[in-house]
C-alpha cells in the first residue's frame, strides 16, 4: 500500500509539472484540465497546489466551481494548521468576489478555534 501510495503521489507530482509547462507555454485550458483533474484526485500535497495556481493564474471564473475544488481541497488534508490556510484563502477569494458576509464567517471561525492564523485573521477583519 505505501509503495502504491508513493507511486501515485509521483505520478501526481508529474502531471503538477506538466500542467506547469502547459501554463508557461500558454496553454492554460491544457493546464486548468490537469490542475483539476490534480484536485479530484485528492493529493493531500499537490491539490493545494493546484488550487493556488487556478486562483493565481485566474484560470477558472466560475466561483461555484471554484467554491467546490476548496471543498475538495478541505476534505483531502489532515492537518489543522493546513486547514485553517485554506479557511483563509477561501475567505479571502469569497471577500474578493464580494461575498464579504460569509468571507468574514470564516474568519471568525479561524478566530473562534484559536488558530495560529489567528491574528491575520482579526487584522482582515478590522480593515
Amino acid at each position: 500500500i505505501k509503495y502504491k501510495n508513493e507511486k501515485n503521489n509521483i505520478l501526481v507530482g508529474e502531471k503538477y509539472v506538466e500542467a506547469g509547462l502547459n501554463l508557461s507555454l500558454n496553454q492554460k485550458d491544457q493546464a486548468k484540465k490537469i490542475y483539476e483533474e490534480i484536485i479530484y484526485s485528492e493529493n493531500k500535497f499537490y491539490s493545494i497546489l493546484a488550487l493556488n495556481a487556478i486562483l493565481e493564474k485566474k484560470l477558472i471564473e466560475d466561483k461555484e466551481q471554484i467554491l467546490e475544488f476548496f471543498e475538495i481541497v478541505e476534505k483531502s488534508i489532515s492537518l489543522k494548521s493546513q486547514k485553517d490556510l485554506i479557511t483563509l484563502k477561501k475567505a479571502l477569494y469569497m471577500i474578493k468576489e464580494s461575498d464579504i458576509q460569509n468571507g468574514n464567517e470564516l474568519l471568525k471561525e479561524i478566530i473562534k478555534n484559536d488558530s495560529p492564523i489567528k491574528p491575520i485573521a482579526e487584522e482582515i477583519l478590522n480593515k
